[in-house]
């Protein structure tokens, strides 16, 4: 089915909706969807021409994409978040006999392209065009495809060019239709997206929709309180998100999550990037049981879904296969036992093709006809699905593929720089970010203010969001004879890199003026420090009367009144005014998620009105949950990489002493609690930025 079915059926009912622009009935969709549909023909446009799309999400995407799809012709939706060089690159490597736009994304990037057609859509010649043409449907009608780019092992984007499938657009065969039922996807859905819709999981979504009769809810841009907007507006019952979505959801304040009737969401869909579980559970407090993720790729090689009962059973699986059978084999091929790491295949679903790469094609499959993308995981004895990484060295962060050549082509024409790796490490909120390892020339200054010059240069380059987000100084990256990267030696050298954007002796005295009297031998752990290099700061402090050694009950170290004079006097020469605006964002996000955890403690320690025995399970499950949804909601303040970072690991320690039974691991003081070191990093979020504890922090 397409728009035309529901024309004739459901004309008045909302096919597409931009929250807060508008809306399109399915009679409109189909009417001007034809009209363009014989817009393209009058321009010389048949079956097999190529259509390409840059545009935001807006109210005529519906009608964009439909046109060609009704006309037999493939439809490129692009990513136009890219640079004009990669975007032409795009547009000339599909083919593009026709260019659908907006004034805004030509303002941007001017001409993209030698295409023969360009149309505009909010340009009053557009309108003007459209309205000389018919809405009578065209005879003989006929279904078109679609050509999505993924990524290619070289860092070029790889199309993957759909078979026109030769039939009428009323009669295509159901989208998706396992996953759809799994979501107990209907014509009474309302569906939200907040994602561009140039991605793979939005674009279905949206033909799906306009194909069973549903109702598709964009936003312009996500934003998580316009989201909880648009769902208890719209009535919105089921929705697409990617795990970054999910963690700023849940960084709401409480009071503003409960300001919105969210009583219709029936389904939360997750893809893109493995949702944690925990992230599942915090939102299954919230909400209730409504996450379902599902796995595949654009090449539509094959799908896998969890629902939220199974999720909660095998934390950490993307599910079982829809159709179609999952292996897991070796480098040789051959067929690896359940909780062996492998290679993904899928068997007995759809070929696809790299559009002009023959040799790539071959590649993504082997003698048996099993397809692979070259993603990694294991599957248990039920076929349940675990992904551990990616064979290739693609970056997936926030579910956008970032490949690292392009990167390290930009950093590399720095005249300051001398060398250059770029690498995917693990983030709690976008599932990987880039990472970039820099050897300097000789003479050029290690220091915050070289990399954010740095990082400046990729953003000049390329899309902002390929920029690094973190950066690491060597002395000199592992190269082989060829002049390859060693990327095995280079991933262990990753692993035993140590902070670059704060020096040891400050390193040192600062958790020392945060915490006060410490045990030396903790300190290694606290700032990142190797313990050679502590013992020599905490050497020098304390010849320079800077620190102080007690013995007890056992050895303390603690800074003297000198000591945190000169340990504040170093924090303030670090400070830039973006290293200063970094933390301040931080803190920002820091104080409702204070005010959560200061209920949390008191909920944790008392009920209703005496000391908590901690005799009833469900009670301090429920607070236990709660408490990892500031867990969730602090890692993604903290997920840049930086000074506070250090503070990740112990929240995620502690909570899982927490859930294991440990009861002090809560809110003990000295007992590395979760409150210990929340505690700690509020001090050292207000040494940091220069200031005195306000009313804004609870005092």
């Amino acid at each position: 089915m397409y728009p035309g079915t529901f024309a004739d059926t459901a004309a008045g009912r909302p096919a597409v909706i931009l929250h807060g622009g508008g809306q399109q009935t399915f009679a409109e969709l189909d009417a001007r969807s034809t009209r363009l549909a014989r817009l393209l023909a009058s321009a010389g446009l048949g079956p097999a021409d190529t259509v390409a799309l840059v545009l935001e999400n807006r109210l005529e995407w519906g009608e964009a994409v439909w046109a060609p799809l009704r006309s037999g012709m493939w439809v490129a939706p692009l990513n136009w978040h890219l640079g004009a060089a990669e975007l032409e690159y795009l547009v000339r490597d599909s083919r593009a006999s026709a260019l659908i736009t907006s004034a805004a994304r030509v303002a941007e990037f001017g001409s993209v392209g030698d295409v023969p057609h360009v149309f505009v859509l909010d340009e009053p010649a557009y309108e003007a065009a459209l309205a000389v043409q018919s809405s009578d449907r065209r005879e003989g009608e006929i279904l078109g495809a679609r050509l999505l780019y993924s990524s290619g092992s070289t860092g070029r984007p790889k199309g993957i060019r759909q078979p026109l499938p030769n039939v009428h657009p009323a009669d295509s065969p159901p989208r998706l239709g396992g996953l759809v039922e799994r979501l107990e996807l209907d014509a009474g859905a309302v569906f939200l997206n907040a994602a561009p819709c140039y991605h793979a999981a939005p674009f279905q979504f949206s033909l799906i929709c306009s194909s069973i009769g549903a109702t598709m809810v964009h936003l312009a841009r996500f934003d998580a309180q316009t989201y909880l907007e648009a769902i208890a507006t719209h009535r919105v019952t089921h929705a697409q998100v990617v795990p970054t979505m999910l963690v700023r959801l849940l960084r709401l304040p409480a009071d503003v999550r409960a300001a919105y009737d969210l009583s219709s969401l029936r389904v939360l869909v997750t893809s893109g990037a493995p949702c944690p579980q925990e992230l599942k559970a915090a939102v299954a407090a919230w909400l209730g049981p409504v996450v379902h993720e599902y796995y595949g790729a654009s090449e539509g090689y094959g799908q896998t879904h969890v629902s939220p009962t199974e999720a909660a059973q095998r934390p950490g699986t993307v599910g079982r296969a829809i159709g179609g059978q999952l292996h897991v084999t070796d480098d040789d091929g051959a067929e690896l036992t359940p909780g062996q790491v492998g290679t993904v295949w899928f068997s007995g679903t759809a070929q696809f093709e790299y559009d002009g790469d023959a040799e790539k094609s071959r590649e993504s499959r082997n003698e048996r006809g099993w397809t692979t993308v070259g993603d990694l995981g294991r599957l248990d004895a039920q076929g349940y699905l675990f992904l551990t990484g990616r064979r290739g060295h693609t970056i997936i962060s926030g579910g956008v593929n970032i490949y690292p050549q392009e990167v390290e082509d930009a950093l590399m024409v720095h005249p300051d720089v001398f060398d250059v790796a770029v690498v995917g490490v693990p983030d709690p909120e976008w599932g990987e970010a880039v990472h970039a390892l820099v050897q300097l020339c000789v003479g050029i200054q290690v220091g915050p203010k070289t990399a954010a010059g740095l990082v400046e240069h990729v953003r000049e380059r390329l899309a902002r969001f390929k920029a690094p987000r973190t950066i690491d100084f060597v002395d000199d990256l592992p190269r082989l004879p060829s002049g390859k990267l060693n990327r095995p030696a280079l991933r262990a050298q990753l692993d035993r890199r140590t902070p670059m954007t704060r020096g040891a002796e400050l390193g040192v005295l600062h958790v020392l003026r945060v915490r006060g009297a410490t045990d030396p031998a903790a300190l290694p752990r606290l700032t990142g420090l190797d313990g050679p290099a502590v013992e020599d700061v905490v050497g020098k402090a304390v010849a320079a009367g800077h620190a102080l050694l007690r013995e007890g009950r056992g050895v303390t170290l603690r800074l003297t009144p000198e000591g945190k004079e000169h340990a504040a006097a170093l924090l303030r020469a670090e400070a830039t005014p973006e290293s200063t605006a970094a933390v301040e964002a931080v803190y920002m996000d820091f104080l409702p998620l204070n005010t959560e955890l200061k209920e949390l403690t008191t909920a944790w320690q008392m009920r209703d009105g005496e000391p908590n025995d901690h005799t009833d399970a469900d009670y301090d499950a429920t607070v236990i949950e709660r408490l990892a949804a500031v867990d969730a909601g602090i890692a993604a303040a903290l997920a840049t990489e930086s000074p506070l970072s250090r503070y990740r690991p112990r929240f995620a320690a502690a909570l899982t002493r927490v859930r294991a039974g440990e009861l002090a691991a809560f809110a003990r003081p000295m007992a590395d609690s979760f409150h210990d070191a929340w505690m700690e990093l509020h001090q050292d979020l207000l040494f940091t930025l220069d200031r005195e504890r306000s009313a804004a922090d609870g005092h």
